[in-house]
């Protein structure tokens, strides 16, 4: 007999599906009668089998109350009018949601039980167990990572670094502005406070849901001159009924604070894409977003190639000297190369022509992610969204999917692709290997896996009338070239064909495998391609891919040097304060007026905005690769480090002067002067260090070689008219 568990997974289970079912069994819609009975019949299979060890008679039992509770739930769901409340349909989509869970436990015993890796028979009490989210626990600091749609950290546990993304539910778009307004003003202070005019937020809105201008002038808003603050300002103007709409602008006084808009208004973009991105895809916008990469790796695993994604999971997040866990995915670092993050000993660089042909890997892997993709409506893969392996003697060999949370729209069917979306017409080949794993993929089997990962019943549906399609081209095709007995390497446009692994040296990269489509849309010639086709082009223009990078590498520059946004914004407050303490209540303290006298000269010449942070040593052609260790601190830049070690002394000098002299200045009142000089003193002096810091490190990243070219952006730039800051 099995040892009685310290938790009881089972009893928990039983309890949460019995009382759901005796709450509906009460309910007058004869529909909720059946679905209380069904979840009954799963309380009681669990109990049939409750302490025992799981073989194939118990595991048969347990998956056919499962299933039936799950095909009719489906099925409850999918018939709910709209005029129907949704409370009673929100508590029987969780109870569906933990029926998958402890479903895809079961699958997941009996494949290792069927596979012979199993060495101790189980307890069903042990599955649920084993498929709780894995733990893991960070060791050391946990620093952000850039993501498309969520917030990444990097993690690393005692193993290997992953990427976790925290659990949360999306919010609406008002909710969205309203939390971008509320950071913005935690991170700069008072600088910020103009975002509060309703007229400023409101020509802001005019300008990002604004279509018919060049976008590039929000997406490079960090980095460009004042000037377009004016060019966002004719837009509104364009658009806006009244004028007064304009008349919020009078309280940007300043090159910082324009600057500050400028990064108000890419945010504001990126959510205004993002909300409109759900919305065209038919993505739940209230989804715990995150749990869709942990879903796309588990089909991945269901045809075969869990190695083609960076692989996610969902887990639990310990924090040391935290309390509790935090839930979320963690996603495996991916093996490759990042053309975001290449430099120039590359091997991405160096590939020659012929390299591509030659390798069968790659095309496997090309041809197995588009099928994966389809199944799982993930229409945002494009070159960026991979990484290149290459094998030990530096020849590409294989590509790695990555960013894969913005899949399962429920308006990705085959009938209605969206995006830069790959369908079955657009394939020129599926492995055999991969047709194989899709044909013996049940429906039902694969439709009870997905709804474990928070996704809709609309969302699953348009998952398995993919999985249905492409089962049937995978027939058609069979039918088609075998049924001719058509020669290896002969394609039909518009069926991709089912090919061995060991045959794809036979088919041309470039000749046979692209698929590219040339439309209209809005004036413009669009070029639409397979990710053979996307690939093939961006490999034969390396060029192009050093400009594509430039803004990438140069950013992490200007994320160095943030401190004349940031520090400068926190300082302002400060020193404001400060000025308003000078004189109050004494007769002025030497040390503390030279402390806010130097940090004013600190401030002053951030504000005038002149001129970068860093000069190239010499110059390149445009499109000539360079590196960061080819630039340098400017004369502007080491000027305002100088001014900002000054500051710090100064600010030193005082703290350490009321310390002499009050070794108690904590313990006095906090609304005396004293304490309050000395406090704003400690806030001026974390500031000054942060800006120290923070050029000091974009110093050190000169030193890295990485690709950037001649024409970047400059930070800080501003026109040589404006105004000082402060004065």
């Amino acid at each position: 007999m099995p040892k009685k568990p310290a938790v009881n997974r089972e009893d928990k289970r039983k309890k949460e599906y019995l009382e759901s079912s005796q709450d509906f069994l009460k309910h007058e819609k004869e529909e909720f009668k059946q679905y209380s009975i069904f979840l009954k019949d799963v309380n009681t299979a669990i109990e049939e089998n409750q302490d025992k060890y799981l073989g194939s008679a118990g595991i048969a039992r347990l998956k056919k109350s499962y299933e039936q509770a799950m095909d009719f739930t489906h099925k409850l769901i999918s018939k709910k009018d709209k005029n129907e409340p949704d409370y009673h349909y929100s508590a029987i989509q969780k109870t569906l949601k933990a029926l998958s869970k402890d479903y895809k436990a079961l699958l997941s015993y009996e494949k290792k039980i069927n596979e012979g890796k199993l060495t101790a028979p189980l307890t069903f009490n042990d599955i649920l167990e084993n498929s709780r989210s894995k733990p893991i626990i960070a060791k050391g600091d946990i620093t952000t990572a850039g993501a498309g749609q969520n917030t990444r950290y990097v993690v690393q546990t005692e193993d290997k670094k992953v990427f976790f993304t925290k659990s949360e539910r999306g919010q609406s778009y008002a909710d969205d502005i309203k939390d971008l307004k509320k950071r913005m003003i935690d991170k700069y202070g008072a600088l910020a406070g103009f975002l509060n005019n309703s007229y400023v937020t409101m020509t802001a809105g005019i300008i990002t849901k604004e279509r018919n201008f060049d976008d590039r002038h929000l997406s490079n808003a960090i980095y460009s001159t004042d000037e377009n603050v004016t060019y966002y300002i004719g837009i509104a103007s364009k658009n806006s009924n009244s004028p007064a709409a304009l008349l919020g602008f009078s309280e940007m006084s300043n090159v910082i604070q324009k600057k500050i808009f400028q990064e108000y208004l890419a945010e504001r973009f990126k959510i205004e894409l993002a909300h409109e991105f759900k919305a065209v895809e038919g993505i739940n916008p209230e989804c715990k977003q995150n749990k869709r990469n942990a879903a796309q790796s588990m089909v991945s695993e269901l045809i075969g190639r869990k190695d083609l994604l960076a692989y996610s999971e969902n887990v639990k997040l310990k924090v040391p000297g935290k309390s509790g866990s935090i839930n979320g995915t963690a996603m495996d670092e991916a093996k490759g190369e990042d053309l975001m993050h290449i430099d120039s000993n590359s091997n991405y660089l160096k590939i020659e022509e012929g390299d591509v042909e030659k390798s069968s890997s790659l095309k496997r892997d090309i041809a197995d992610l588009q099928v994966l993709d389809f199944l799982v409506g993930n229409p945002d893969r494009h070159t960026l969204n991979v990484t290149y392996r290459f094998d030990e003697n530096g020849k590409i060999c294989g590509i790695m999917g990555i960013d894969n949370d913005t899949c399962f729209g429920a308006n990705y069917t085959a009938d209605g692709l969206n995006f830069r979306s790959v369908g079955p017409e657009d394939m020129k080949i599926i492995t055999a290997s991969a047709a194989k794993k899709i044909l013996a993929l049940d429906e039902n089997t694969f439709r009870n896996s997905l709804y474990g990962f928070d996704l809709t019943v609309q969302e699953v549906d348009a998952a398995v009338e993919r999985l249905k399609t492409m089962k049937k081209v995978i027939k058609d095709s069979v039918k088609r070239y075998d049924g001719e007995k058509m020669p290896e390497g002969k394609l039909i446009e518009g069926l991709p064909r089912i090919v061995e692994e060991k045959d794809l040296d036979k088919y041309s990269f470039e000749k046979d495998l692209c698929s590219l489509k040339v439309e209209k849309k809005q004036g413009k010639t669009i070029n639409y391609g397979n990710m053979f086709a996307s690939l093939n082009i961006q490999l034969n223009n390396k060029k192009k891919i050093v400009s594509n990078v430039r803004s990438s590498n140069f950013k992490r520059l200007e994320e160095m040097s943030e401190n004349l946004l940031t520090a400068t914004g926190k300082m302002v407050d400060v020193k404001k304060k400060m000025n308003d303490m000078n004189g109050w209540y004494h007769f002025g303290s030497t040390q503390f007026d030279d402390m806010i006298e130097k940090t004013n000269k600190a401030l002053i010449l951030a504000g005038k905005g002149e001129a970068s942070l860093f000069n190239p040593v010499k110059d390149y052609e445009k499109d000539t690769p360079c590196h960061m260790k080819d630039y340098e601190l400017s004369e502007f830049g080491r000027k305002y480090k100088q001014k900002v070690k000054e500051a710090l002394d100064a600010t030193n000098k005082y703290l350490d002067e009321r310390a002499a002299k009050n070794k108690d200045v904590l313990k006095q009142k906090t609304k005396s002067a004293g304490w309050k000089r000395y406090q704003y003193a400690l806030e001026n002096k974390e500031n000054l260090e942060k800006a120290l810091e923070k050029i000091e490190k974009a110093e050190k990243a000169l030193e890295d070689n990485k690709i950037i070219t001649r024409d970047e952006p400059k930070l800080l730039a501003g026109s040589k008219k404006q105004k000082q800051m402060i004065r």
